[in-house]
């Protein structure tokens, strides 16, 4: 018959197995403190080039407003079609002036990758011109999003 009381042996398994086990958890715990510091870092990185870009659009382009004012100075109310069309093609502004879809008295541009955007949303601006005896008698403009 085996003595009641454990061998000083299994005391020494014991310890040693309880202090692998702990040497593995500190092990573990230092490498998910160094995913963690890494994975913060590589978002902060991306955030600050996103906020960037964005800094970089807005001063690359023109913002609503700028456009807005530019087209009331370069195409005041009154100027004909053909003039508009002209002036939408020189600076290759895609435009419905030559579609079948858009009635007539109507062209609706885009203007795209306007300011204000960011690396994953893109800020366009879709500029209506509405003509009425094939002179400008009015314009619209709304911001159109778009991204993932």
């Amino acid at each position: 018959m085996g003595l009641p009381y454990p061998r000083v042996s299994d005391y020494e398994d014991f310890y040693c197995l309880r202090g692998l086990r702990l040497a593995m958890t500190c092990q573990s715990e230092r490498l998910m403190s160094r995913t963690l510091v890494l994975g913060i870092v590589a978002f902060g990185a991306i955030g600050l080039t996103a906020g960037c870009i964005s800094a970089n659009d807005q001063a690359q382009h023109m913002t609503k407003d700028q456009i807005e004012a530019q087209l009331k100075r370069d195409l005041p109310l009154g100027t004909p079609r053909e003039s508009v069309v002209a002036y939408l093609d020189k600076r290759t502004i895609d435009n419905s002036a030559r579609s079948s879809a858009v009635p007539a008295n109507r062209i609706v541009a885009m203007f795209r990758n306007i300011g204000g955007g960011t690396l994953l949303v893109k800020k366009s601006l879709q500029v209506t011109f509405q003509f009425k005896d094939e002179k400008l008698a009015s314009y619209s403009f709304e911001e159109k999003l778009t991204g993932p």
